[in-house]
């Protein structure tokens, strides 16, 4: 996905996969690094964390690939950039649309309460596709907000087991290890991908369908590109 791809660039400092306008938000972000003398290498980018039930913060490494280093029954979140010094740290989340940067409050405190700091600064910088950016929930969060975020997320981790799923952005890319096979995700994965590939086609995809051979690779490629021209639409 083209938010995907902009990230990885911001991290790889690799621009080859991106169009144009990716290319400038990616530009913008390194911009935006470099302005506030932040570092940027491979302990600082896409840091994977997740706090235990008990109220343990465990950072797991770089990349969402990271998560499968979680312990069982822990929550997970992944700043994009987290500097951090003893008690004091930062968190940056790049956005690739003003939407998704202004509802981020909620996200950015919890990645603030994952780093096990006792202060820290917070924002999402939404990436325009003109090369500039701009600050959303900017904040500077106290020892005692951040204790109180970590309780709460305490408190819905021993909630999960009795819990409705409902399906929403963390869905997305590898957050849940139930995706796909979620009845909640299912259900609305279904949804898409039956007023993308109509029931008269020749061939009925499923996005949710299993892929085992190479002709059902050969079947969802095509979907998943309808996928993505649906995804910027109903975005933008």
């Amino acid at each position: 996905m083209r938010g995907d791809r902009i990230h990885r660039a911001v991290e790889t400092g690799g621009d080859t996969e991106l169009s144009d306008s990716e290319t400038l938000c990616a530009s913008a972000a390194r911009r935006y690094m470099a302005e506030r003398n932040l570092p940027h290498g491979k302990d600082t980018v896409e840091v994977a964390m997740s706090l235990l039930a008990d109220g343990t913060t465990v950072r797991l490494g770089n990349g969402r690939d990271a998560y499968i280093n979680a312990a069982p029954g822990s929550v997970c979140g992944t700043a994009d950039v987290l500097v951090q010094a003893r008690d004091q740290a930062i968190v940056v989340d790049w956005k690739t649309s003003d939407r998704s940067a202004m509802k981020s409050a909620d996200q950015l405190l919890a990645l603030a309460a994952m780093t096990g700091a006792e202060f820290v600064r917070v924002a999402a910088v939404w990436l325009k596709e003109d090369g500039s950016y701009e600050e959303f929930n900017v904040r500077e969060y106290s020892f005692f907000e951040l204790e109180d975020e970590r309780m709460e997320l305490q408190l819905m981790l021993c909630s999960v087991g009795a819990a409705e799923p409902v399906p929403g952005d963390h869905c997305a890319g590898t957050f849940c290890e139930l995706r796909g096979t979620c009845p909640a995700f299912t259900e609305a994965a279904e949804a898409v991908s039956a007023e993308l590939v109509p029931a008269s086609g020749l061939v009925r995809r499923r996005m949710t369908d299993p892929i085992l051979t190479d002709q059902d690779v050969a079947d969802v490629l095509p979907l998943l590109d309808k996928v993505e021209e649906w995804v910027e639409a109903t975005r933008k």
